[in-house]
């Protein structure tokens, strides 16, 4: 709103309507009318007669009348007499809009700029983390060692791992020479999977730290599964790869 938009405002909130005056004098003359005729009637005595004789239809209509009469008078009466308070209240109410939305629009910057910088931290956060990722797999002995970059490949990536503990189970029963005899204990159970490392196990054809290791690539396959809500992340897709290499390592020793 412009200055002279509100410089034109107060003027015509200052001027008060000249109805408002004729008429609420109109209400007040007939009030006092009334008011006079009803203390003449009282002290001259004529007014008793009237007054027990009405029905009460008559009643019920002369109530209704002041009724009306006295909405009609504070109708006009209060705007005349209030006129100042209400400009008052008016523009106090307007001053307090205008801070409210004042406050609001420093608010919404403030969460603005706190959220960039929420942002900022967590990017610095992230960055630090992987720094911190990368020395500690460093320090465990990662040479070959995947990144960050190989994590959106990591479900093919995981799916070679099972894949080729799938095979070692396999030779493992096959180098063993006891194919023909156990073959029967191993019906329904697929190479890789949690009961055929078991049984291998059971039948004393790998070792506690084979199976271990064969278990922990099985149990990689809650990454893999069709819309399975876990994701791998780079650590632990480079604890699972170091893991492969100590089975291939071990298998290759001759278990």
């Amino acid at each position: 709103m412009t200055q002279a938009n509100t410089v034109e405002r107060d003027k015509q909130q200052r001027a008060t309507p000249w109805i408002l005056f004729v008429i609420a004098f109109l209400l007040a003359f007939v009030g006092i009318g009334a008011i006079a005729s009803v203390v003449h009637g009282i002290a001259t005595g004529w007014l008793a007669p009237l007054w027990q004789n009405l029905t009460d239809t008559q009643v019920s209509l002369l109530t209704g009348v002041a009724t009306i009469y006295a909405a009609a008078l504070a109708a006009t009466a209060a705007p005349l007499i209030f006129h100042g308070q209400l400009t008052n209240l008016e523009r106090a109410s307007e001053a307090a809009i205008s801070g409210l939305r004042g406050q609001f629009a420093a608010l919404a910057a403030e969460q603005e700029t706190s959220s960039k910088k929420m942002l900022e931290v967590v990017e610095q956060s992230k960055a630090s983390l992987t720094l911190l990722q990368n020395y500690a797999l460093h320090m465990m002995g990662f040479v070959d060692k995947f990144t960050d970059a190989d994590v959106a490949n990591g479900k093919h990536i995981l799916l070679g791992f099972q894949e080729s503990a799938a095979i070692l189970c396999q030779n493992a029963l096959a180098n063993s020479n006891r194919w023909s005899t156990t073959k029967a204990q191993f019906d329904g159970k697929w190479p890789g999977y949690h009961p055929y490392i078991i049984k291998l196990w059971d039948l004393d054809i790998i070792k506690d730290d084979q199976k271990t290791k064969l278990l922990e690539i099985a149990d990689s396959r809650r990454y893999t599964r069709a819309n399975s809500p876990e994701a791998i992340d780079v650590v632990k897709l480079n604890l699972l790869n170091k893991t492969m290499k100590d089975l291939q390592a071990s298998f290759a020793e001759g278990g």
